[in-house]
């Protein structure tokens, strides 16, 4: 991979591309800042992209940060349980192509598992992620308009050192 790195300039012109091997690399040698840097910096009409979402995901285990914002439910997300992505594609149609969503559910279990999966990707939106996204995960959060929500968001900032927005 060091000498696919050193040849970009066989890579072409795809920034993805590089972008992804840099990635990569940095993964290989655990500097998983920069590593998920560069991964983010990829956008998602590139053809790899499902794979670097699972790479994001997978650095977030391993990157420091405070034990409260991190779940186990991350390891079922790996897994490819339907739920866990139904938020992502939620999440990415509002992100990148600002669609509005609608969320019907089977059940109050099911709306339960969705709130839950929200406020663990916002603990990580928050962690590592830029405003307009953790707005965006606030808003899917709000229309599922459970009573504690605001204690389970304000608890989420206070967790990351964000106290004025904890309040």
């Amino acid at each position: 991979m060091e000498e696919l790195f050193q040849k970009q300039n066989n890579i072409g012109e795809d920034d993805n591309l590089l972008l992804y091997w840099q990635g990569l690399i940095y993964f290989k040698e655990e500097r998983f800042n920069f590593a998920l840097r560069y991964l983010k910096k990829i956008t998602p009409d590139f053809s790899h992209y499902k794979d670097v979402l699972y790479l994001q995901w997978i650095l977030n285990l391993n990157m420091p940060g405070h034990f409260e914002s991190k779940s186990v439910v991350n390891q079922i997300k790996l897994l490819g349980d339907k739920i866990n992505w139904n938020l992502i594609n939620f999440f990415n149609e509002i992100y990148f192509y600002e669609r509005e969503v609608f969320f019907k559910f089977d059940n109050l279990v099911a709306k339960l598992k969705f709130y839950n999966r929200a406020l663990h990707f916002l603990g990580y939106l928050i962690e590592y992620g830029t405003s307009k996204a953790i707005i965006i995960m606030l808003e899917i959060i709000d229309n599922l308009k459970f009573e504690r929500s605001d204690r389970d968001i304000g608890l989420l900032f206070n967790i990351h050192g964000y106290w004025e927005k904890g309040l």
